[in-house]
């Protein structure tokens, strides 16, 4: 954009909004720079500052390095779209982008609006996504486990919700629930999300903060499991010794039919047996 549009779009709303609009169309930037996006299909939302009953989403079908400050859509909690066309609940036949210039929003985006901000007075920023480890770890029967320093941060922030694609009222009411006492909610099979209570400077960075720290524990989830099915499948890594000579060094402690036996690593002289012998 160019200065000019940049002030003649200012120009067009209170300089509060002006100023939450700024701030979560960066947001939308960085979760790009950082590749944490799904195409269109993961949202952020803010609560207009100085307007506490409305918020702001970005258009169905805009990637999230296309949203700026001037083309995100006002919403009111009661789920009514104030400044675009409405909600867009098309067949799948319609074009995204065509809509997107349009500035439709999607029910999944309002809905979240909705039970994120109405439920929380204290939230206003949030952040929805579908990131693969994260969707990995929530399929697990465990789910996040102490195996990070990430994980250690966030376990009191953390809870899970069965994921129900129709959104219903009965899924609102679990919904609910499960942010009543938590700031990220992890939805098996489905993805996360992100929100924490609003400080006087950089409100976003609360959620952003959080949802960084879920991408750590759960690759740091993944990376754990990764490496034991490596180990289970090809042996321990190989590792030169003082010598040059080449041996197997166990990485990762291994369960022993009795509980008296130590790990193979424990062995006198260092080596790693083949466990599996």
């Amino acid at each position: 954009m160019s200065p000019l549009s940049i002030a003649e779009a200012a120009s067009r709303c209170p300089e509060q909004e002006w100023t939450t609009r700024v701030e979560l169309a960066a947001l939308y930037r960085v979760i790009h720079h950082y590749g944490m996006t799904d195409i269109a299909n993961q949202e952020i939302g803010a609560r207009v500052h100085g307007e506490p009953e409305r918020f702001l989403i970005h258009p169905y079908g805009l990637l999230f390095e296309e949203v700026r400050a001037s083309n995100l859509v006002k919403v009111s909690l009661d789920g009514a779209v104030i400044d675009g066309p409405g909600i867009w609940a098309g067949s799948g036949r319609e074009s995204f982008v065509e809509h997107a210039t349009e500035r439709w929003v999607s029910d999944g985006g309002v809905n979240l609006g909705k039970w994120i901000f109405g439920a929380r007075p204290d939230y206003n920023f949030f952040i929805h996504g579908h990131c693969e480890d994260v969707m990995a770890v929530s399929a697990t029967e465990g789910g996040l486990r102490p195996l990070s320093q990430a994980y250690i941060y966030l376990r009191e922030h953390i809870t899970y919700l069965d994921y129900d694609f129709a959104e219903d009222d009965e899924y609102a009411a679990s919904f609910h629930k499960a942010i009543a006492g938590h700031d990220i909610i992890v939805s098996h099979h489905h993805g996360y999300y992100a929100h924490r209570p609003a400080r006087r400077r950089r409100p976003s960075s609360g959620a952003f903060y959080l949802r960084q720290g879920l991408l750590g524990a759960g690759q740091g989830r993944c990376g754990r499991s990764r490496r034991r099915r490596a180990h289970e499948r090809d042996g321990p890594p190989a590792r030169r010794d003082d010598r040059g000579s080449v041996r197997r060094v166990c990485q990762l402690p291994l369960r022993t039919a009795a509980r008296s036996e130590p790990p193979c690593c424990a062995s006198s002289n260092g080596e790693c047996p083949d466990y599996r012998s």
